[in-house]
């Protein structure tokens, strides 16, 4: 250690408590500056109506629904079939299309009756979800995942509706049961507290009209966030359905704690770099505090006062510290005891580790000049 950062040490340990106060606290203001500032934007969508985009309207619209699937052969019948029943009150021209990216899965929506089964190779979600577009016709297209139930049925006459006034359509998400439920139900909190307008969208649920589909780029890794930025950015609405949701089995504790390690890093090597993007807009504006400052100076500051805390007393806090952040990295990744319940402060350092990992596999796969193919999954 040189000398300087013997020093800095050494004023953080004797300045442990003002270091600390002041750094959760900035910490805190992640949870809080989401619903601060979209105060202005709610009182003005309660004492205002939305006008219309001025497009044709969309009562009869026909619907498309598109299924990128890769080992998904134990569910993807299911999703067929209901999909099939929630358009089939729109006419004969609405189908249902599976892009499959292995021959079971491939083989298994075919018996269960799709419209039409493209079979791939395993290219990445964005590719076949551009595939799956492609051979769309119907003038309202909905994306969805294999695993995840869409409620209400009635989700086609709601996005219907829904899109007479906006550019895209999300839903709330919904796990079964899951150790995050705080997590969701805040989400859902902030975006309701912003008057559904978000660009926290779920890529499980994703509808908007196909003449305004832009193929996504290969490489993105949040690729449902890069279709909301497309549209949002030209001035259109995005919007989070209040009355559809999602909803699907957790996942195992490792897989969520791998989907979230992927995601924060396609957040911060892809979409971080657009922040100037994201700043020009209001929803982006707003996504921006919610989610960029959690990412970064959220979590900056989380480490920042645990590590002043653990310079307390050295001797005592400073292991405590490091057994502490372990065991939580170590239960959330599913590396200990994963069907066991997580306390919350478990879950909390366990969240604020994960932008760490992912900053050190962007490295990682930038110095070894890596491109993902963007879509890892685990089979079903």
């Amino acid at each position: 250690m040189t000398a300087s950062a013997g020093s800095v040490v050494r004023w953080v340990g004797s300045h442990w408590l003002a270091v600390a106060g002041t750094s959760f606290l900035i910490f805190g203001l992640g949870v809080v500056l989401p619903v601060a500032y979209s105060a202005p934007l709610l009182l003005r969508i309660r004492r205002s109506a939305r006008p219309p985009l001025g497009l044709p309207t969309l009562a009869d619209a026909a619907i498309d629904v598109v299924i990128p699937a890769y080992l998904e052969a134990s569910v993807i019948g299911r999703k067929v079939r209901s999909a099939q029943a929630a358009v089939a009150q729109h006419g004969p021209k609405s189908r249902v299309i599976v892009v499959a990216s292995d021959e079971p899965t491939a083989e298994a929506a075919r018996t269960a009756g799709a419209d039409l089964v493209i079979e791939t190779d395993h290219q990445g979600k964005p590719t076949a979800v551009n595939l799956g577009v492609a051979q769309a016709n119907a003038e309202i297209v909905v994306i969805t995942d294999a695993n995840c139930d869409v409620e209400p049925p009635e989700w086609p006459a709601i996005i219907r509706r829904e899109l007479e006034t906006a550019g895209l359509v999300s839903a709330h998400k919904v796990e079964k049961g899951g150790r995050e439920s705080f997590f969701w139900k805040y989400e859902r909190f902030v975006k309701e507290h912003q008057g559904g307008e978000s660009l926290g969208v779920v890529g499980e649920f994703i509808a908007l009209r196909r003449a305004e589909f832009r193929p996504i780029p290969a490489g993105e890794i949040v690729d449902d966030l890069w279709l909301a930025l497309e549209i949002a950015s030209h001035g259109r609405r995005v919007r989070i359905s209040d009355h559809i949701r999602t909803v699907e089995e957790p996942a195992r504790q490792r897989d969520q704690w791998e989907r979230r390690v992927r995601i924060a890093e396609g957040m911060l090597g892809q979409h971080l770099p657009r922040l100037g993007r994201y700043l020009s807009f209001a929803s982006g504006r707003r996504f921006s505090v919610h989610k960029f400052f959690r990412l970064t100076i959220g979590c900056a500051a989380f480490w920042a006062g645990t590590g002043a805390v653990a310079l307390a007393i050295p001797i005592v806090t400073l292991p405590v510290a490091v057994l502490v952040t372990a065991y939580a990295v170590s239960r959330y990744s599913g590396i200990l005891w994963p069907d066991r319940g997580l306390l919350p402060v478990t879950t909390a350092f366990a969240m604020q580790a994960i932008p760490i990992v992912a900053g050190f596999r962007l490295l990682k796969n930038r110095i070894r000049r890596r491109q993902s193919v963007g879509w890892v999954k685990v089979s079903r």
